[in-house]
């Protein structure tokens, strides 16, 4: 595919994906996205693509918030800003964008835009410590055609206000799920009298890095250090099948996150910034 084959020269020379799969995965089937494509001599060389992402569930406003991979022979700012400008005729207004190289971000600030929030990359060396769970709780696997309703309400309630998180429906969980990555033994529910409570799911990526890809637990059950059980449980997954190193995503504002991962053991490795520009909440598309 001439999409990957550009993708995998990104990540090859950045040593990070050019785009997150938040966005990757909308490019194929225009799920609440929309692309552009620059080709050089029939070779993929750019993508540019833009998600909305509602305020909240259920309401009418919103943002579209854009990332773009280049290939690295012909980065330059001049390159992402004519990226940028060509999404913002597209979509006929100017959309956010998330940066994390050098010229992304001098493209964006040259556009305008200014920080609006930042996502940090963790990580830590595994093994990590034994998860402890209270007695009348318990930890299983993920079983496709049972669990996806369960699971997809149990999301709703712990990211209700998550721009990306908080997306997710059924059509985007039978995705994830049709993705080599996927395995269900991977994707650990925390349950109490049949009821799922919280959850971690894991991913395993290649070099033996294994990531927390999403962790949440019920408000109710907040503050009683399940959070911190549920990670453990993951890391311990990721290590018993053969991940050397664990890695996650966090807010940098939500400092009570990013404090409990630090002192796991976790440490920052790197930002990626979304930048917007001015007056940039809309009415969803039609």
């Amino acid at each position: 595919m001439p999409l990957a084959a550009l993708l995998a020269r990104c990540a090859a020379a950045d040593g990070y994906a050019a785009l997150s799969e938040f966005k990757a995965l909308r490019v194929p089937i225009a799920n609440g996205a929309r692309a552009i494509v620059g080709e050089a001599l029939g070779e993929v060389v750019a993508v540019a693509i833009a998600a909305w992402h509602p305020e909240d569930i259920g309401e009418a406003g919103g943002y579209w918030a854009a990332e773009i991979a280049i290939d690295p022979a012909i980065r330059s700012v001049a390159a992402y800003s004519a990226l940028l400008a060509a999404m913002e005729a597209d979509l006929g207004r100017a959309p956010a964008l998330w940066a994390f190289a050098a010229d992304q971000v001098a493209a964006a600030r040259h556009s305008g835009m200014t920080a609006a929030r930042t996502l940090v990359e963790m990580r830590r060396p595994l093994p990590a410590s034994a998860a402890e769970f209270p007695t009348e709780l318990s930890l299983r696997a993920f079983v496709p055609g049972l669990d996806e309703g369960a699971w997809l309400a149990l999301n709703h309630d712990v990211f209700a206000h998550h721009p990306e998180a908080s997306s997710i429906d059924g059509a985007d969980l039978a995705l994830r799920m049709a993705q080599p990555w996927f395995d269900p033994n991977g994707l650990l529910l925390l349950v109490e009298d049949d009821a799922a409570i919280g959850y971690c799911w894991t991913k395993m990526h290649p070099g033996r890095l294994g990531e927390i890809y999403m962790v949440g637990i019920r408000a109710a059950y907040r503050g009683t250090g399940l959070a911190r059980q549920l990670t453990l449980a993951g890391l311990d997954h990721l290590a018993r099948h053969g991940a050397t190193n664990g890695m996650l995503y966090a807010e940098e504002s939500n400092a009570t996150a990013t404090g409990l991962y630090e002192s796991m053991g976790f440490s920052v490795v790197r930002e990626i910034t979304l930048f917007e520009p001015d007056g940039i909440r809309a009415e969803a598309p039609a």
